[in-house]
């Protein structure tokens, strides 16, 4: 089942809740940042998207709003300075990530 951009967005504040990727769920801001990003492409629904795609947008996301505000990212045990975007989405993926500010 595909979502309907333009009402998903219109539709936010419960809207997001039900949004995934890679298994695990996505929060408000990056579903909106998603759905901006398709709609702006001239995707109707959420079946437009390639293979890939969301996590390319959602990595552009991540770097352009969650890295500054992170110094390090804590993988369970380690701690790993993360000295480029793809090592972020790299760990994210493996479900490794944890935020922790400094």
């Amino acid at each position: 089942m595909h979502a309907d951009l333009k009402g998903s967005l219109r539709a936010i504040k419960n809207s997001w809740k039900s949004f995934e990727n890679n298994g695990k769920p996505m929060d408000k801001k990056e579903v909106e940042y998603i759905l901006k990003y398709g709609i702006e492409k001239g995707y109707k629904t959420t079946a437009d998207f390639k293979d890939n795609e969301v996590d390319l947008v959602l990595s552009k996301y991540w770097w352009d709003n969650l890295a500054p505000s992170f110094q390090y990212y804590h993988l369970r045990k380690n701690e790993v300075e993360v000295t480029d975007e793809k090592s972020i989405v790299e760990m994210y993926n493996k479900k490794d990530l944890k935020l922790r500010a400094d």
